[in-house]
């Protein structure tokens, strides 16, 4: 029996090779110019598809294992994919697994190894970088012991931070991603869509994200997170525990529900926020947190161009949730909050990205990036509120890729 040919199997290619290999080549230049002799890119993988992005935009490859422990000399670094990326020479991939895909992964030179860690020194030695200086990006997937493991390997060698330099080189969109993230907002609507259409006295919080659930697998893609809470708890982002929303939770009328969930489609992530109030209209209060989550993330989106700030918009955001109505309605020992997360929004790609729209950030916006805008407030006592939606920055403004007109469901 022949072996099967895996690079014959028909799938469609969403990027060409070409755009993968300016990016290697960008991010080549980039180390060139910071006085580096190679960058070391970083993945994990293993379920946790936000840790598996600077890989899955530089070689088109996820690291599917999961995640366990070292046994050196026999495996090492299971679930993690480093892409060696010289300033000046043809990148080299490693994975911890076989049989990788020839027709997908965008990195001719691939070395296929359990033992991630000591491939990682020779495939170093063997490119002439063991004296190098040497960056690193992806550091937060890079345990310190293991880095200490490979340093201990390699004394001449110069080791630096270099995950801005990946930010800086995935930062603009090229046309094919764009289009790539047009499509990823289209089932991120139709999710978003199936779940505010579960929502009725009776159902649970399990029939909510189910229906989510059930529309992300029928069109490829897949959940990273959810914060989802209800009733007495929507004024908290998540209830802290796994899963992220309670199963059995029974919905009753007028309880407020709340969601903030993020998907993938063939590596590029979706993050929406929405609000629903079960079985009626929303009463004044509930009125109230819905608009000022909404109305801030409406102004920020309209404070949009290219030559802003994040920080500015982070600071508008900040602003006009100040003055929001749900202020008043909340008791001095219990107070109005904003929950999860105290920015305004972030770069959006294959995870979320740089930059974040928080006071005091210089980085200017340019056309091509993609925005996540986002707030979620609350009120102990009264409920909670999500709004967010994701954008295309142009040369006029924001193209808002997920707008929904519904004030709430």
């Amino acid at each position: 029996m022949q072996p099967h040919d895996r690079s014959s199997d028909a799938h469609p290619r969403l990027f060409t090779r070409e755009e993968f290999h300016a990016r290697q080549a960008r991010v080549a230049g980039l180390a060139a110019a910071a006085e580096l002799d190679a960058v070391l890119v970083w993945a994990r993988g293993g379920g946790t598809y936000d840790h598996g992005g600077l890989a899955y935009w530089l070689a088109n490859v996820y690291p599917q294992f999961p995640v366990i422990g070292n046994r050196l000399p026999v495996w090492s670094g299971r679930g993690h994919t480093v892409v060696v990326v010289p300033a000046d020479g043809p990148p080299v991939l490693i994975v911890d697994v076989p049989y990788h895909r020839p027709d997908l992964v965008a990195v001719d030179d691939v070395r296929e190894s359990p033992n991630l860690l000591d491939t990682v020194v020779a495939v170093l030695n063997e490119r002439g970088l063991e004296a190098g200086r040497l960056g690193i990006a992806g550091e937060s997937v890079l345990p310190y012991f293991w880095q200490r493991h490979i340093a201990g390997q390699l004394p001449r060698a110069q080791w630096l931070p270099a995950d801005a330099l990946l930010d800086r080189a995935r930062r603009i969109k090229s046309p094919a991603e764009q289009a790539h993230m047009r499509r990823v907002a289209a089932i991120a609507a139709g999710t978003t869509d199936a779940m505010l259409g579960a929502v009725a006295v009776g159902k649970t919080e399990g029939d909510v994200v189910g229906a989510g659930l059930d529309y992300m697998a029928r069109h490829g893609a897949t959940l990273n997170n959810i914060g989802l809470t209800s009733g007495p708890w929507a004024a908290s982002y998540s209830r802290a525990r796994l899963p992220n929303w309670d199963p059995s939770r029974v919905l009753a009328r007028g309880d407020m529900l709340r969601f903030d969930i993020v998907g993938q489609y063939e590596g590029y992530l979706f993050d929406l926020g929405r609000t629903a109030v079960v079985g009626q209209e929303p009463t004044v209060q509930q009125r109230a947190l819905i608009d000022g989550a909404r109305e801030t993330v409406r102004a920020v989106i309209a404070a949009v161009r290219p030559g802003v700030t994040a920080g500015a918009l982070g600071a508008l955001g900040a602003e006009v949730l100040a003055g929001a109505t749900f202020h008043e309605y909340a008791h001095p020992e219990t107070r109005s909050r904003s929950s999860g997360f105290s920015g305004f929004g972030h770069g959006l790609g294959t995870s979320n990205e740089e930059p974040w729209l928080i006071a005091g950030d210089a980085t200017p916006i340019e056309a091509g990036m993609i925005l996540a805008v986002e707030k979620t407030v609350g009120i102990p006592g009264i409920g909670g509120a999500s709004w967010e939606e994701n954008l295309l920055v142009t040369e006029h403004g924001a193209e808002v890729l997920t707008w929904d007109p519904r004030p709430w469901v």
